[in-house]
This record gives structure tokens, C-alpha cells and sequence, in this order.
């Protein structure tokens, strides 16, 4: 699929209505094993895929997409950022309804978040663990009395070329995915 809109595929492979709007490439095998149940339970698929142009449909999805781009380009407080587009990049596996991401880049102006993990599709969980790259220095992502305070730290969190490198891990669903630090890795 070298131009596809990711509305269809997210109709096919998810509940309820897509959850995101953009542009996909993508590239895949596809495997239907003999059929003793639904074809979504026997669907195998390997390949890789990139979107572009991306935007989330739900509003407190995008609302957190946006400030994580305010934030990732220093500025926090910029309502002027708002409704950025996303682009994303990874390779899969789908096999009994779980989505395998070996390989999983999601970026935004300012951010970098470059994961591996599983969603179920079935149960709609999410399991994801990486890290995330801001070109803005810790401190510069607060305000007030906050951005002062991190000043000290920033040279903790400047790591491989970043202004802030932290490892982290997003769970629950897709819905509402809960992001936070992977203290574990």
C-alpha cells in the first residue's frame, strides 16, 4: 500500500471508530491460515509501514500530543503549538491478535519517542518500553519556580545528542494510553 489512509486500516483492525487520520505506506505478508474461526483470530502479518501527516481524532490524545511538542521545543506554555502533525515508523508482527512492534519511532516538532512492545487487539492493551528524546533541555519544559529548580539536573538528562533522554514505558489501552518513566530499564 504506497499511499493508504490509515482510517481504513484502523476500522479493520480495532473497535470502535479509528482513533487517528493520515497517510500510510505500507508493506507487508499476509497469511490466512485454514480458517476454523474469525479471520481476525488466524490473520498473520509481517511487515513495515510509515505514517505520515498523522493526527489523533480524539481531542485528549492530541491535547497531549501537542504538549509533548510544546515541551520537546522548550516551550511549554505556547498555545501557538497546537494540533501538530505526527509521523511514525516501525516494523510489526501480528499474529492470535497481538501487534508486535520490534521497531516502533513516533515523532512530533521537538520530540522522539522510539519504543518496541505489543499491543493486543483483542484485550486493546497496550505493553511498550523505550525512550524518549527532547531536543529541550529538562528544565526548559517547566515554568515558573519549577524550571529553575531542574536547571542543576539538566546534565543528568543530556544523553545521546538530546537535550532530555528518559527511558519509558506506555501502557494501558489505546484509548487511554498511561505513559510514564521506566525506572526498571
Amino acid at each position: 500500500m504506497p499511499n493508504g489512509d490509515v482510517r481504513d486500516l484502523l476500522r479493520l483492525a480495532t473497535k470502535g471508530p479509528p482513533f487517528m487520520e493520515g497517510r500510510i505506506t505500507l508493506k507487508t505478508k499476509l497469511d490466512i491460515p485454514p480458517l476454523s474461526g474469525p479471520v481476525k483470530e488466524k490473520l498473520l502479518l509481517d511487515g513495515d509501514f510509515e505514517l505520515r501527516d498523522a493526527k489523533f481524532l480524539k481531542s485528549g490524545i492530541q491535547d497531549e500530543i501537542d504538549k509533548l511538542s510544546r515541551k520537546g521545543q522548550g516551550q511549554p506554555t505556547n498555545e501557538e503549538i497546537d494540533q501538530v502533525v505526527s509521523g511514525m515508523m516501525g516494523t510489526f508482527r501480528l499474529e492470535n491478535q497481538v501487534m508486535t512492534f520490534r521497531s516502533l519511532l513516533f515523532r512530533v516538532p521537538g520530540a522522539q519517542v522510539h519504543v518496541a512492545g505489543d499491543y493486543d487487539l483483542g484485550r486493546d492493551t497496550l505493553d511498550f518500553h523505550g525512550s524518549l528524546r527532547l531536543m529541550a533541555r529538562v528544565s526548559q519544559t517547566q515554568t515558573g519556580w519549577k524550571r529553575w529548580a531542574l536547571k542543576p539536573a539538566d546534565r543528568f538528562f543530556q544523553k545521546n545528542g538530546a537535550g532530555t533522554f528518559l527511558r519509558i514505558k506506555v501502557e494501558g489501552n489505546a484509548a487511554k494510553p498511561k505513559f510514564g518513566l521506566d525506572l526498571g530499564r
